[in-house]
């Protein structure tokens, strides 16, 4: 951060989506179209959840070029009708992802990388610990 004149300004610049990110995007597009609903339908959908998104900005999250934070994950996973780990739940083959896919598909290695990334009720649920 650098200080001007009395106000701290935080550099910007664009953090890329990593795996979840790209996971998460492609697995809200994938459901959207499963239950038949339009950019528009999900739009109503998230306002309802007092979330509102416009259809512009449903389409830069499902195009990854836009990030969401947590209370939109879990709103997303509300109007999808699933829960937020299917959300991050990787396909196989995912042609952003394929590379890692193979690794994430074993579920030994799947709860461990889980467990990486800090979602370790998750990678216990995969595990079968509860």
């Amino acid at each position: 951060m650098d200080h001007v004149d009395s106000v701290w300004v935080m550099a910007t610049r664009k953090i890329e989506l990593g795996l979840m990110g790209l996971t998460v995007a492609h697995n809200i597009r994938a459901r959207r179209r499963a239950l038949n609903l339009t950019l528009e339908d999900l739009s109503a959908l998230m306002n309802s959840l007092n979330r509102p998104m416009s259809k512009a900005t449903l389409s830069q999250i499902e195009n990854t070029n836009r990030r969401i934070d947590v209370d939109d994950f879990v709103a997303f996973a509300m109007a999808l009708e699933v829960t937020p780990l299917d959300l991050l739940e990787v396909p196989s083959p995912h042609p952003d992802i394929a590379p890692a896919a193979d690794f994430l598909n074993d579920q030994a290695a799947r709860a461990e990388n889980l467990a990486r990334l800090g979602l370790e009720a998750y990678a216990k649920r995969i595990r079968g610990l509860n």
